[in-house]
């Protein structure tokens, strides 16, 4: 947002913070969003399978672009030939409490190599009603951060700044 304003090409972040701390407010910090969404790609769902041990989770065989990898996924929006989000190991999900990191893990018996990923889990909006979609044709291993830009830093006012300064 703050670079919409003014041009911040070529500046650190934290050079941006201590201008901004020493010409209008004091900050509480500087947070980095989406560090690891290099790892959330554009998959393409190649097989869709119910899951044999349960009623509400399919297995997904995709193609993350490097390598084709199992997901299991409860999402209701999936199908066959979709290209959706697909966050691998390592990424962090802005949007969900606590922030968890993705992991390999085995969902009732099933391997699941990462998730699929709804605009809520990234952070991007509060829709969790099923995965992100691309359109059919963006190009299957395209890291988010070449999609969207979803890769900034939050520079967070300290309240009292605000309290005291309404023209801030």
């Amino acid at each position: 947002w703050l670079g919409r304003h003014v041009d911040l090409s070529g500046l650190d972040p934290n050079e941006i913070g201590n201008r901004f701390t020493m010409s209008v407010a004091e900050l509480e910090g500087i947070e980095e969003f989406g560090a690891t969404y290099d790892n959330v790609v554009a998959g393409k769902i190649v097989t869709l399978e119910p899951h044999p041990d349960s009623d509400k989770l399919q297995v997904l065989k995709m193609d993350a672009g490097s390598k084709m990898v199992t997901i299991v996924s409860g999402a209701p929006n999936v199908a066959q030939g979709q290209v959706v989000a697909l966050a691998l190991p390592g990424v962090v999900l802005e949007g969900v409490e606590g922030k968890p990191v993705v992991k390999s893990v085995t969902l009732r018996g099933v391997p699941s190599e990462g998730v699929t990923c709804s605009e809520m889990e990234l952070g991007l909006s509060d829709d969790h009603s099923g995965v992100l979609v691309f359109p059919e044709d963006t190009p299957v291993g395209t890291p988010l951060t070449k999609l969207l830009p979803v890769h900034d830093f939050i520079l967070e006012i300290d309240n009292k700044s605000i309290t005291h300064r309404p023209d801030l």
